[in-house]
């Protein structure tokens, strides 16, 4: 629970810190709260992606993916968490910093 209702900096870094504690929830105290929530809960591009490349049949065991190792067996329960918070929430289509700097103004 979150009990400051004008401290909208705040409550996105605790439920950054709640998401990284593996936390899956966050109550509200007023209903101008609720946008930010879920809004934090949308999960990034790169996760997404990830996700579904390892519910995938056919991925192979182990492959390597955004600069990252993934192994099915081990990430496939991580993987299904991510595609229901996306089911819930979306996607956070924000640019990364690599990809804003490749952007041609």
């Amino acid at each position: 629970m979150f009990e400051y209702l004008d401290d909208v900096a705040t409550l996105q870094k605790e439920i950054k810190l709640d998401l990284a504690y593996g936390l899956t929830g966050k109550t509200a105290i007023h209903p101008t709260q609720v946008p930010t929530i879920e809004a934090a809960y949308a999960v990034d591009v790169e996760d997404y992606e990830m996700a579904r490349a390892l519910s995938d049949q056919t991925a192979p065991a182990v492959f390597r993916m955004h600069n990252a190792m993934c192994e099915v067996a081990t990430h496939q329960q991580w993987g299904a968490g991510i595609l229901n918070r996306q089911r819930c929430y979306g996607v956070n289509d924000a640019l990364s910093l690599k990809e804003y700097a490749e952007q041609s103004f």
